[in-house]
């Protein structure tokens, strides 16, 4: 919840971030592609689903544990 709070108008970077601290499989290889995207002069080329719904996944099973510890409360890097 932390990176998608902190690069919340950079969506690269933080998948950049997701792809270098968490290590999901999706995300390390849209980063990867990115990349190669970048040097080849196509950055602006959407990211692909798989790497959107892996970091959505996450950050809603976050929320879901962060919510099982304090109920009724909001997480205020949501």
């Amino acid at each position: 919840m932390r990176i998608w709070k902190l690069h919340k108008h950079n969506p690269w970077e933080r998948l950049k971030l997701v792809a270098k601290v968490c290590g999901y499989k999706p995300c390390k290889e849209e980063a990867a592609e990115y990349k190669k995207r970048c040097k080849r002069g196509h950055a602006k080329e959407p990211m692909n689903g798989g790497a959107k719904k892996e970091m959505t996944r996450h950050r809603q099973g976050a929320l879901i544990f962060f919510q099982g510890l304090f109920p009724g409360e909001t997480a205020t890097n949501y």
